[in-house]
Parts: structure tokens; C-alpha cells; sequence
């Protein structure tokens, strides 16, 4: 699995876990297994990362999972 592909699995647990609007960037850290620095460092905000979390989800609605 890719990184940018880890990363939206834990997104999408923190989401899971907590309702959408409540998920913090140390709650997508703590999911991903790295620590919060390096998640910020990434340079996404938690409004990026739910975003493209988000468009993901919905092109792979739209088109299929992809291999």
C-alpha cells in the first residue's frame, strides 16, 4: 500500500471512529502510526487531508477500486 494510500486508510479510520467533523490531525497521526511533526510536515491541513480523503472515496465510487 502506498503512502498517500496508508495515509486515507487512516483518515478514513479516524472518521470511522470519530464523527467527520471531530477528526484532528493527531487522530489521522495516531491512525497512520507516525508521529503528529510528521504528519505536519506533509504541509496538509486537516481540511486537505479530509478533502482528498473524500474525492478519493467518491472516484472510486464513480470509477471502481483500482488494483
Amino acid at each position: 500500500m502506498g503512502a498517500d494510500r496508508s495515509l486515507r486508510a487512516a483518515v478514513e479510520a479516524a472518521i470511522d471512529e470519530h464523527r467527520f467533523d471531530a477528526v484532528t490531525l493527531e487522530q489521522i497521526a495516531e491512525h497512520a502510526g507516525i508521529n503528529r511533526v510528521t504528519l505536519y510536515r506533509r504541509g496538509h491541513t486537516r481540511e486537505a487531508h479530509l478533502t482528498e480523503t473524500a474525492a478519493a472515496a467518491a472516484a472510486e465510487f464513480r470509477d471502481g477500486p483500482h488494483a
